[in-house]
């Protein structure tokens, strides 16, 4: 595991060289921002709205219970003023469970003149005879006094008879109630804010799309454009504006096919080219250079076989015949089949073997190529197009190559093999690898680049340092 995250893997400028550039794939927020936008203001408006109606309530609310207090206190002063100042228990008693009975009244007390208790329906909670002088104290200037507390609103209001304080009565209002209504109404206002916020989310979603829509189509087609498919294009535009961003993107896209298909047909032009130039020089060193280089060394050799010829200048002669041999053997004929390589007509699978032969005395190289491509070359050599062939054997041979002279390699792997309408060749060495952008040092990785963006593959470089380098090539078989 440590290896395979070890390797780092490059991808030098091909024809499908726009396949190794990528769109950072982002997903794009305008549609969670107007979605969370249009919650964070619906939220932040029935929050405001609820606790200004919350505080608005509670005050309304509070103001009649306070009304309530004066008017149930007014009616008190007068109708307990004569059983007060009689000593008239059992009216006392009756006039004190009415005031029980109204709503939200939590207690009533009844004192005389003393802040005695006098009497009061909750005799168990307030016993008779109790003194409470702080309630005649607050009633003393003979006005009604209110105080809110915990959970409830106390009254307290004097009973007169003309101008004399004869009793005074405590009586408290429950609050309970008004908290229940504020809390129906927050409760109410939650489930409306719930239900606002669900149908702002469904209209952001709606007007997120249509803003987005155009945006997702641009960035589909921009991410097949980086993935090489050429002929991508953005369709389905609305908005005059987004559908003017649309048509330049297409302009854009026309313009960018119409160069990378110029730079294709360039960069294959410049290939053959330099293939057919190879091969004419080929053909002329192996043809007329050599046919002239055979005469004059069949020359030399009559002229050291001539009784003319003394013994040393024989000898002479005889070096330069052998020389001259060696030259024609070694330099020219190896020249010539280095320009071309004739036996690729034969067949890439024989081609790549005539290569590693010529290899083997240096490395020691192991041949995994399909017997199946064999086959089918027997049969025919044209099921394989001569281009792509030739494109093999020049990736192979620069890779032999740049092993013999880079890596310090002992041992070359040349797999061969086909991948449904692709030839897949693979060299694998056991050499000192190399670290950073094979694009920036080497001109040979490049030149096997070029091969297969000639016939229309590509080619990737695989390296570790201190565990070698691996190159694979995808040609198209035709």
């Amino acid at each position: 595991m440590a290896e395979a995250t070890s390797r780092k893997l490059w991808v030098l400028p091909s024809r499908a060289s726009l396949k190794s550039i990528r769109v950072p794939r982002r997903r794009l927020g305008i549609r969670t921002v107007i979605i969370a936008g249009m919650v964070a203001v619906i939220g932040s408006l029935m929050t405001i709205t609820t606790l200004v109606d919350v505080q608005r309530q509670r005050a309304t609310e509070r103001e009649d219970l306070e009304e309530r207090g004066v008017l149930l206190s007014n009616s008190l002063s007068s109708v307990l003023a004569n059983p007060i100042r009689f000593n008239d228990t059992q009216g006392i008693g009756e006039i004190a469970k009415a005031i029980w009975a109204q709503p939200d009244v939590s207690f009533v007390k009844v004192f005389d003149a003393q802040g005695n208790q006098v009497v009061g329906p909750g005799e168990d909670q307030f016993p008779v005879g109790v003194t409470d002088s702080s309630v005649i104290r607050e009633v003393s200037d003979l006005h009604t006094a209110q105080r809110w507390t915990e959970g409830q609103l106390e009254v307290m209001t004097p009973v007169r008879s003309g101008a004399s304080l004869v009793g005074a009565v405590h009586f408290g209002f429950d609050t309970a109630r008004i908290d229940d209504d504020l809390r129906d109404l927050t409760v109410n206002r939650l489930l409306q804010t719930v239900a606002l916020i669900l149908s702002g989310i469904g209209v952001s979603f709606i007007v997120a799309s249509y803003i987005t829509g155009p945006i997702r189509i641009l960035l589909r087609a921009s991410n097949r454009l980086a993935a090489g498919n050429l002929s991508a294009r953005a369709s389905g535009m609305h908005g005059r504006e987004m559908n003017e961003l649309g048509l330049s993107f297409n302009r854009m896209a026309d313009e960018l096919q119409e160069k990378v298909l110029a730079l294709e047909e360039s960069r294959s032009r410049i290939v053959s080219v330099q293939e057919n130039i190879r091969r004419d020089i080929a053909v002329h060193l192996h043809g007329p250079v050599q046919g002239r280089l055979l005469a004059l060394k069949a020359q030399l050799e009559q002229l050291q076989a001539s009784e003319a010829v003394t013994p040393v200048g024989a000898a002479t002669l005889g070096a330069i015949v052998d020389n001259m041999g060696e030259v024609i053997q070694d330099e020219v004929s190896t020249l010539s089949r280095r320009l071309y390589p004739a036996i690729v007509r034969r067949g890439v699978v024989v081609a790549l073997q005539s290569l590693a032969d010529q290899f083997d005395s240096t490395l020691e190289i192991e041949l995994d190529l399909d017997s199946d491509i064999a086959a089918m070359e027997r049969q025919s050599t044209g099921l394989i197009a001569e281009d792509v062939r030739l494109a093999s054997y020049r990736i192979a041979e620069e890779a032999m190559s740049n092993v013999v002279k880079h890596s310090k390699a002992k041992s070359v792997t040349i797999r061969l093999n086909v991948d449904q309408d692709l030839l897949v060749l693979v060299i694998e060495d056991d050499g000192t690898g190399f670290e950073g952008s094979p694009a920036a040092g080497s001109l040979g990785l490049a030149v096997m680049t070029d091969y297969a963006q000639a016939v229309g593959g590509e080619c990737s470089f695989e390296s570790v340092p201190g565990r070698g380098t691996t190159i694979f090539a995808r040609l198209p078989i035709r």
